[in-house]
């Protein structure tokens, strides 16, 4: 059964879509959207210079994008005057980096939480798949961030903590897949392969959701996609040792 995009609760609306300088929009370290099966918004403290700033780059960035949104712009959405915000960030660029830090760390945790006490080849690959729809579901709006901005010219400033976060992915992945691996319930391929066949179909399917070509809800085929990774990547039972 298909779920509409627009089925979430009468009234609410998308975190992108909180009118400029609203004192109840925040995503505090994680922004929560309201589409059925996702979890409350957490209750938030009254926010701070800095994290009113990041939560009015989300905002702003994804509405009309990096390159037209200016200091000015942050600083009347978040209410603060120009010495708060060089107080805070040293620019707009450094404000970005570090949200997509934090939208690539959000995602992470979510993936690794997934495979939280070792499942099997089947049952962590069907886990992976949920868990990347769950979490662009539930995140849109950092997941439009992180998709759409991760190869901007900007960005080259975070490459490091990018890379320490990919690199403290990647060993996670490996503590669940290698030993699968070598008991030959996992087909041997190099990482980039196995992650290009459990999580690039569904994230094809995001994208275009996101992009807003395809309304429907993605987690609503999460069945099928998982499916078809796992007969990518599992060794089937007759060709097990």
């Amino acid at each position: 059964m298909k779920v509409s995009r627009e089925a979430k609760s009468p009234g609410t609306q998308r975190p992108h879509e909180h009118p400029a300088g609203s004192a109840d929009w925040s995503i505090a370290l994680e922004s929560y959207s309201r589409y059925p099966g996702c979890p409350p918004p957490p209750e938030v403290p009254r926010l701070n210079t800095r994290q009113a700033l990041l939560d009015s780059g989300l905002r702003l960035f994804n509405a009309q994008g990096f390159d037209r949104t200016t200091v000015a712009d942050l600083r009347r959405a978040a209410a603060v005057s120009n010495g708060s915000f060089f107080h805070a960030f040293a620019s707009k660029e450094q404000l970005a980096g570090e949200l997509l830090l934090m939208a690539l760390g959000s995602y992470h945790r979510a993936m690794i939480a997934a495979l939280a006490g070792g499942p099997g080849a089947a049952e962590g690959v069907r886990a992976l798949v949920v868990a990347h729809l769950d979490w662009v579901v539930c995140h849109e709006a950092e997941a439009r961030f992180l998709f759409e901005q991760s190869r901007a010219e900007w960005a080259a400033q975070v490459r490091e903590g990018r890379r320490a976060e990919n690199a403290a992915f990647s060993e996670a992945i490996a503590r669940w897949r290698e030993p699968l691996t070598a008991a030959g319930f996992v087909r041997p391929v190099p990482p980039a392969v196995l992650a290009s066949q459990i999580i690039g179909p569904a994230q094809m399917f995001c994208r275009a959701w996101l992009s807003g070509r395809d309304g429907t809800d993605p987690r609503s085929v999460s069945a099928d996609l998982a499916e078809c990774a796992i007969r990518a990547v599992v060794v089937q039972k007759e060709q097990q040792p």
